[in-house]
């Protein structure tokens, strides 16, 4: 399906919305982002994911639940920044650079996790400079440079 000949609604409806852990509320818990964006797929009259299945999935968010975003490490505010469009039931999930800034071993978790979603039937389209990351993760992989793609 080539997105550029969707309209904006419909690729709303195929992705859901999107989520970046620079816009998570520093004064809220993961458990209460969560239920903000469960309420969100509710509203559009789809079946949200519950919190157990994400927990299950990001079993370190889980452990974390009851801390406030703002005080989150940065793997942690990525986990829950997916975990709040996971929650919505996307087709589709970007992700755009989830490796940035986060430790080596974080790196790693955030791989494993992308394959969890890609086993749960969701399609992961990844924007990443990690090459180790993206190779490792990837079904197809394209190149670009200069918004060319070249490989």
């Amino acid at each position: 399906m080539a997105l550029g000949h969707l309209h904006r609604r419909a690729v709303h409806e195929l992705a859901g919305p999107s989520h970046r852990n620079a816009g998570l509320r520093a004064f809220s818990d993961g458990e209460e982002h969560l239920e903000l964006a469960g309420r969100h797929a509710r509203r559009g009259q789809r079946r949200g994911r519950s919190a157990a299945e994400l927990y299950q999935l990001l079993p370190r968010l889980a452990e974390r639940r009851r801390q406030l975003a703002g005080q989150l490490s940065g793997g942690e505010q990525q986990m829950l920044a997916i975990a709040r469009a996971l929650v919505t039931h996307p087709k589709v999930v970007l992700l755009d650079e989830p490796s940035e800034g986060l430790a080596p071993l974080v790196v790693d978790q955030i791989g494993g996790m992308i394959k969890a979603i890609a086993s749960l039937g969701v399609a992961v389209l990844l924007v990443e400079q990690d090459l180790h990351l993206a190779f490792g993760v990837a079904d197809e992989i394209a190149v670009m440079a200069k918004g060319v793609i070249e490989a």
